[in-house]
């Protein structure tokens, strides 16, 4: 599946829109205590792993998205926004995903 940050496909000259699609995940304080620890310790996010956990909550969020994304039919993802933010107080860091799904008009 394509997942595009851009509002179109190019050289694609027909597009179905299906509807907004979406995915997050919440990633636990475990991880938040570690920021502050490689913040303090480093300038690079992954030396201490914290890097590589938001990466894979980035995986997850997407694959969620582009998993009701094929359930309405879509080729692709196009107009993705990507939300990194802290809820609860600061204690869970929430990683949302959406756009829009699309299916190519074969004309």
């Amino acid at each position: 599946m394509l997942v595009t940050t851009t509002p179109t496909l190019h050289g694609v000259p027909g597009l179905e829109y299906l509807g907004i699609v979406s995915g997050s995940t919440a990633v636990g304080p475990d991880i938040l205590r570690n920021v502050y620890s490689t913040v303090s310790a480093s300038t690079d996010p992954n030396e201490n792993g914290f890097g590589t956990r938001i990466e894979e909550a980035m995986r997850r969020a997407m694959d969620a998205m582009t998993g009701k994304a094929e359930s309405l039919g879509a080729d692709a993802v196009i107009g993705v926004s990507v939300v990194v933010d802290t809820v609860a107080s600061g204690s869970l860091l929430l990683v949302l995903v959406s756009g829009t799904a699309v299916r190519r008009l074969w004309i």
